[in-house]
């Protein structure tokens, strides 16, 4: 026991030194969680007011208690990342969306990922969104009232009017056979219809074309990157058969053949899906039961990218334990002879007795137990070969001696 706790107490003091050196140290937010709150909510009101300066003034203060790793640590920096872009900082930003891909928080990480994919896409358009500093006051303004604008606010039978204008402009159009002549619309403004037209086709196909543009650019990004479903769509029986069967497989124990039923459907996947994702870190677990670490560690590591939370946050706990045991130099490596051994099916108990269909035995066995008992009394000798069931001779003596001999090493063991 002794020995037990002195082994748990220095497993623990790695771990913990462990957590410290990935920073999921908790103990300086816990001791200054007040200033924290305190802080995020200067930073709400601040950033309510339009002041983003001192709204990011305000995080920056507390992030020497907080940690990329941490749920509190990861709000504290996901709301400064948000103040940095409003401000134009746009690498500060990345920066900090990017360390935060790696929270241990589910949703920090997905809204993380979500604001760097919208970089990634935007450097791969190639949009220029940095706004200089000039243009930066410019932007903290409010829109004003659109009723400013017009000096008919009060008049309510402004657009009565106008439509009856408009009518007016048809019926002499059609009564002159010249559609395109400048008539009278408010105020004695000459508006050339014709023109108008003309112009507003040309302003909507412009905006057609380029919106197919921008489209045909982010399937190029998505496919780049590995976020295109149209081969998962494709052959998504197939992959649905590969999981059966992976199931199948790994119930039974045969892992070499649940792994070959995943790999054989990798080529339709991605890392980057939902459908992948599934795939992926089934197969990775097989390569870990198989022994095959260093390809688990490289399947989890692809998969923490993945844009569904729940695959991403259960490869981050496989990968944190890969990390645990690397830093506290556990060696879980399987050799090769020994994989052979691990992949067995438990027989059947039954198969270790032929009594297995005569359900009178336990009877028959305490019956002839006390027969047995009664006759090594009246002889004096208890170690007497008698007859047990079916004519077989057992010796007692020797029996129990086995049995103790077997509780013994048993117990040893």
């Amino acid at each position: 026991e002794e020995e037990r706790e002195e082994s748990t107490a220095k497993t623990m003091k790695k771990l913990m030194e462990y957590r410290k050196s990935v920073g999921v140290d908790r103990k300086l937010e816990e001791e200054h969680m007040e200033e924290i709150k305190q802080a995020l909510a200067l930073y709400d009101k601040h950033m309510s007011s339009g002041a983003v300066s001192r709204a990011v003034k305000a995080l920056e203060d507390v992030t020497k208690w907080t940690s990329f790793k941490t749920t509190v640590g990861g709000q504290v920096y996901l709301n400064l990342a948000l103040a940095y872009e409003q401000m134009g900082e746009r690498p500060k930003a990345k920066s900090t969306y990017t360390k935060l891909v790696g929270n241990g928080d589910p949703n920090v990480s997905s809204k993380a990922k979500e604001l760097l994919y919208g970089f990634e896409a935007m450097e791969f358009l190639r949009v220029n969104a940095t706004v200089r500093q000039e243009e930066r006051k410019v932007m903290n303004f409010k829109l004003p009232e659109v009723w400013e604008y017009t000096n008919k606010r009060y008049d309510t039978s402004f657009f009565e009017k106008r439509k009856e204008t408009k009518k007016q402009q048809a019926a002499g159009a059609r009564g002159s056979g010249i559609f395109g002549s400048k008539t009278s619309v408010t105020g004695g403004e000459e508006v050339d219809l014709s023109q108008a037209e003309s112009r507003r086709k040309e302003e909507e196909e412009e905006r057609e074309e380029s919106t197919a543009k921008t489209m045909k650019k982010l399937m190029e990004y998505r496919k780049s990157v590995g976020v295109d479903r149209k081969l998962e769509e494709e052959h998504m029986e197939e992959i649905k058969q590969a999981l059966a069967l992976y199931d199948k497989h790994m119930s039974s124990g045969a892992v070499s053949r649940a792994v070959k039923a995943l790999e054989d459907v990798t080529k339709w996947t991605s890392f980057k899906t939902t459908v992948g994702g599934q795939v992926y870190l089934n197969l990775a677990l097989a390569y870990e039961q198989m022994g095959e670490r260093p390809k688990a560690k490289s399947t989890y590591t692809k998969l923490v990218g993945n844009g569904d939370p729940n695959v991403s946050s259960k490869a981050k706990e496989l990968l944190y334990g890969f990390e645990a045991m690397e830093f506290l130099r556990v060696n879980a490596t399987v050799r090769q002879e020994e994989r052979k051994v691990m992949n067995f099916k438990l027989p059947e108990v039954w198969e270790y007795t032929n009594k297995r269909y005569d359900t009178s035995f336990f009877e028959k066995r305490k019956e002839t137990k006390k027969q047995q008992a009664a006759g090594a009394r009246g002889s004096g000798i208890f170690g007497s070969k008698t007859s047990v069931t079916g004519g077989e001779e057992v010796d007692l003596s020797q029996a129990e001696s086995r049995r103790k001999e077997e509780e013994e090493e048993r117990e040893e063991s």
